[in-house]
């Protein structure tokens, strides 16, 4: 009895643990089984927006023209107003231009660097459009994409030797790597091969060729233009004239040098070739226009002109030489201007700048002027510039002028006009010498003519005297050899 009643409760133990190692193992299973799913949904649901077309060489010049087309891969949609483009070490925040900012499963966008000129590029995209600061490297570099958590959601690298280098193609995505191929922004042929193949695998081909039929309408014919380059903003001076020139390219991308350029200077005033020489009359900032015209294509660049005055000294040296000095607080053009001394001129190279308040020596070796006569400072155009004879001392880099230092035109000194008493001293001593050399009429002479003559002389001596006195006190100036010399008169005409 004892031993039946042992082997009952040995029987029910062991279905206790057979009960318990079966619920502790489907335990087991499930809590696996959700660590698996917890590890592997985020995977299938999460974001994964990739780089998938690269335009980084533009046909022609691609100032402004970059851009990268990038793709939602993953199976959600995915706001990316807060992603980042990752290049040259930079975070480029992005801008929406155009649609929304939220992508669909198989959506692209486009990320461009001018949206106004890539639109005119591609005036058929109607695509999303974004926004950035960036600059493509035509030789190579690494993007990245970044989403809202700086985290990296995708990088590729390209390279000039991938092709698509200024050839009118891009870089486009095929699997993992990128060829060149006809750029199609808007569209997901880029990318759309590893794409669609893990969907035909997941059962959902019929999904992806839908999407690829209403992307496809959106593929826009690229248009074919002309360009041109006039330099940008710049500085000139009001009175010299500038140099404005301009370089076309073609739809092929090659210099077109016979191509028709029409400048409108913002003032009125136009000008009609592919290089002019211009000046403004007055100070201001100036809005400039440069049109090209090759056949039936047109080209636009707008830039900024500012004129200011020119504040210029041009300083005659004491050993000959000349200096030109700038006055003014910005740095002075001075190509093509002239100085011009007796005849001969000068005209400085192209390129030729002076420092804000500093000035240049002029070696006559160089100018192959003359050391003296009369020098003045010429606009290219040959109208001449500031007056030399601005004051020195308001020079910015002396207050006082140099004592080695002459400057060009010396107002000639005032003297006192003591005119109507050398006249007077003239007239006396003109009508004493007469008196004496006059000869004497031997015809009835006799004492009482002899004095009256005697007495005549004497008188006349006694008013030149005194018209010397009243000279030497009317010049209070007069230097030492004129006083001498007006005693020496005095003492002839004592004596007469």
């Amino acid at each position: 009895m004892e031993i039946s009643s042992a082997l009952s409760k040995i029987s029910e133990q062991l279905c206790f643990n057979r009960k318990f190692l079966s619920e502790s193992s489907r335990r087991t299973t499930i809590l696996l089984s959700t660590i698996v799913a917890s590890a592997v949904l985020p995977v299938s649901v999460s974001a994964n927006v990739l780089i998938n077309e690269i335009m980084y060489d533009v046909e022609g010049t691609d100032t402004d023209r970059e851009w990268i087309e990038v793709i939602n891969a993953g199976s959600t949609s995915v706001d990316i107003a807060s992603f980042k483009l990752f290049e040259a070490a930079t975070n480029h925040s992005l801008v929406s231009v155009q649609g929304t900012t939220i992508l669909a499963p198989g959506e692209v966008a486009v990320i461009a660097v001018t949206p106004a000129k890539f639109l005119l590029d591609w005036p058929q995209f109607t695509g999303k459009l974004f926004d950035s600061s960036f600059s493509l490297s035509n030789s190579g570099e690494t993007l990245g994409i970044k989403n809202g958590a700086d985290a990296e959601e995708d990088t590729a690298t390209y390279a000039s030797s991938m092709g698509a280098q200024g050839d009118g193609k891009s870089l486009g995505r095929s699997g993992s790597v990128f060829v060149a191929q006809t750029p199609s922004p808007g569209t997901s042929s880029g990318g759309s091969s590893s794409t669609s193949s893990s969907q035909e695998d997941s059962g959902t081909s019929s999904t992806q060729s839908a999407t690829n039929t209403t992307a496809v309408a959106q593929v826009a014919t690229p248009v074919r233009s002309i360009s041109i380059h006039a330099g940008g903003d710049r500085l000139t001076t009001v009175g010299a004239d500038s140099i404005f020139s301009a370089e076309v390219y073609g739809i092929e991308g090659k210099l077109v040098p016979d191509a028709r350029v029409v400048w409108t200077f913002g003032n009125g005033d136009t000008r009609e070739g592919r290089s002019v020489q211009y000046f403004y009359r007055y100070p201001g900032r100036y809005r400039v226009s440069a049109i090209a015209s090759v056949g039936e294509y047109t080209a636009e660049e707008r830039f900024v002109a500012e004129a200011h005055p020119a504040e210029v000294l041009l300083r005659a040296e004491t050993d000959g030489t000349l200096s030109v000095l700038n006055k003014g607080e910005k740095d002075l053009d001075i190509s093509l201007w002239q100085v011009d001394r007796v005849g001969v001129r000068f005209r400085f190279p192209k390129n030729t700048a002076i420092l804000a308040g500093e000035g240049v020596r002029l070696p006559l070796q160089t100018t192959g002027l003359p050391a003296e006569g009369l020098a003045r400072l010429l606009y290219p155009n040959g109208e001449e510039a500031s007056p030399v004879e601005a004051a020195l001392e308001h020079f910015s880099i002396a207050e006082e002028p140099p004592a080695s230092y002459a400057p060009l035109f010396v107002p000639p000194q005032e003297e006192p006009d003591i005119e109507p008493v050398p006249k007077a001293l003239e007239s006396v001593a003109g009508a004493a010498a007469a008196l004496v050399t006059a000869p004497m009429s031997t015809e009835g002479t006799s004492e009482s003519n002899l004095l009256l003559w005697f007495a005549g002389a004497v008188s006349l001596s006694a008013l030149g005297a005194g018209a010397i006195a009243a000279t030497r006190l009317s010049s209070v100036s007069e230097s030492p050899s004129a006083v001498a010399t007006a005693d020496k008169e005095a003492e002839e005409y004592e004596l007469l």
